[in-house]
């Protein structure tokens, strides 16, 4: 079973990819709208055309372009994720157990982490509600991006006549510099919008494994602090005569197998020393008996 401080630094990992894959998509995008003059090549149908040496020719001018709205919103939305990120990464961090751990035996750790939940669990909650909100704005960067991309690839194979628009990253762009590397940009920022939404979702899952395997710590060290209660408030006497009890039976136990060894068939003797016994005079019967 993994340990409470694994399990963080996994959930730390993650926040880590998901920040990282925020930059890519930002990055990515955010170059393609620098090769094409500031516009907006999600959802576009650029006017590109054949030369007769087969390179290709762009007409900026003639181009329809997506808004601007969604160029934005695919570039500024994973920035604010990756500080997102960070954010909650330095709660996990600075706000833990880990610094004292550092110093900690492994048997040492294993009981602390056994008699109390992690430091860090009232951090278990809010994160889940936060991620919530974030998974919605997630998902409406990974549509946008993914559906931009296909309506830009599917006009690009209309108008060169090519069964895969990757064709534009391998020919020469006249009059646009940098203009074989839009497709390669584009499918970067398609697969790290993938690549943070499965973050997010495997950090979101580790939250609620440590969250169900907190609150069962919790109830057992509640069952084992009721049982240490009522073993203290049990009365000295009680304890007396439950032991004496105890003892009691032993004895008899044993006269029983005594007698029994030494004289299988006689039925008699054997009622009357069990009447005997469990009148409490032990040591008088069996002298009667020898």
């Amino acid at each position: 079973m993994l340990s409470n401080g694994l399990l963080r630094t996994y959930q730390i990992l993650a926040f880590l990819v998901s920040g990282t894959a925020g930059l890519v998509v930002s990055i990515a995008i955010g170059w393609t709208s620098k090769i094409v003059k500031g516009q907006c090549v999600l959802y576009s149908n650029m006017a590109v055309k054949k030369t007769a040496n087969g390179s290709i020719h762009l007409d900026l001018e003639s181009s329809q372009w997506g808004t601007q709205t969604q160029c934005q919103f695919s570039t500024f939305c994973p920035v604010g994720l990756t500080i997102y990120c960070i954010i909650w990464m330095w709660f996990y961090i600075f706000l833990s157990d880990w610094g004292a751990s550092f110093i900690l035996s492994k048997e040492e750790k294993a009981a602390k982490e056994s008699d109390r939940p992690p430091p860090d669990q009232h951090l278990l909650i809010p994160s889940i509600a936060c991620n919530s909100l974030v998974f919605g704005l997630i998902l409406t960067t990974v549509a946008m991006v993914e559906a931009g991309r296909s309506v830009w690839c599917e006009n690009i194979q209309e108008l060169l006549k090519e069964s895969s628009c990757s064709y534009v990253a391998n020919v020469r762009w006249v009059n646009l510099s940098g203009g074989s590397d839009i497709y390669r940009y584009l499918s970067h920022a398609t697969t790290a919008c993938w690549v943070l939404l499965a973050s997010m979702v495997i950090q979101t899952m580790i939250i609620f494994v440590r969250l169900r395997r907190n609150s069962q710590q919790i109830m057992s060290n509640e069952l084992l602090s009721e049982s240490s209660d009522s073993e203290d408030c049990t009365p000295d006497g009680e304890r007396r005569g439950i032991a004496s009890e105890k003892s009691s039976r032993t004895r008899r136990r044993i006269q029983r197998q005594k007698i029994s060894s030494a004289d299988p068939g006689s039925g008699t003797v054997m009622a009357e020393v069990e009447v005997n016994l469990l009148s409490g005079h032990d040591e008088e019967s069996a002298e009667e008996i020898a």
